[in-house]
């Protein structure tokens, strides 16, 4: 029989529902927060299933207070956003 080393809780994840119907999950590791989204994907054998595909927002940030922060830059100096960023956003809400 194999033994196995004590395990050390990391995080708790909780499953929601957004406004607009969207399942996602959150949790805090230290001050960032992870959001997890449901999607189809491939495995590394190219079997298709579902993926939870994570991203970390920064820490002590409300969407309110992201958007407000954003909206103050001009488009020149704003770093481009990425795809995942504003599925991010848009899952979320």
């Amino acid at each position: 029989m194999t033994t196995y080393p004590p395990c050390v809780l990391l995080a708790e994840l909780t499953e929601r529902t957004s406004a607009a119907g969207n399942r996602y999950v959150s949790v805090f590791l230290g001050k960032a927060r992870i959001i997890g989204f449901w999607g189809d994907g491939e495995d590394r054998d190219g079997n298709t299933t579902t993926v939870l595909r994570l991203f970390v927002q920064e820490p002590g940030q409300k969407p309110q207070e992201r958007q407000e922060r954003q909206s103050g830059r001009s488009l020149a100096s704003a770093p481009p956003r990425r795809r995942e960023s504003a599925q991010c956003a848009a899952n979320e809400a």
